[in-house]
């Protein structure tokens, strides 16, 4: 009997801790005309859309000598640390 008060109770918590996120996001959203002029918001978008996009890298192309043979190494994957 008291486990389904334990899971009404935290379900409450959930939807409000939901509901004050959405409300804060809202208010954020109608304050941030008011901080940032609109030049400044079109650059913040411009740099938002520019960190989104990956760099565009050629493909490497070995310059052979014909007397000097090129060596293909391995490539080994990177290690990808945990963000903190």
């Amino acid at each position: 009997m008291l486990a389904w008060r334990h899971e009404a109770g935290a379900a409450r918590r959930r939807r409000s801790t939901e509901v004050r996120q959405v409300e804060q996001a809202r208010q954020w959203d109608r304050q941030r005309e008011e901080i940032h002029p609109a030049e400044v918001a079109e650059r913040l978008a411009d740099i938002e859309t520019k960190k989104l996009a990956p760099p565009k890298i050629r493909r490497a192309v070995p310059d052979t000598d014909p007397e000097r043979p090129v060596r293909i190494l391995p490539v080994r994957p990177r290690r990808v640390e945990p963000l903190p």
